[in-house]
């Protein structure tokens, strides 16, 4: 069985849209009974960002419309 360190490697020289394209299947296959552990920090900007969004201070995105502008961007500087 391959180990951590040679899957990182392998993973790192995939091409930016497949690792994000691997990085979304892994997240999927990720179980809902195990929570993920957050420090004191990140729990704290969770809460302030979530209020943000409550109090509509913010503007929302959807996740297929931030794939399309991060997956351009991607590609834009594997171009340069």
């Amino acid at each position: 069985m391959l180990n951590y360190q040679t899957i990182l490697e392998e993973a790192s020289l995939l091409s930016p849209e497949e690792r994000l394209r691997l990085i979304e299947e892994l997240s999927l296959n990720l179980p809902n009974e195990i929570p993920p552990q957050l420090s004191e920090e990140w729990m704290e900007v969770i809460h302030r960002r979530s209020r943000e969004v409550d109090n509509g201070e913010v503007k929302m995105e959807s996740w297929e419309s931030l794939q399309k502008r991060l997956k351009a961007k991607i590609e834009s500087h594997a171009e340069n």
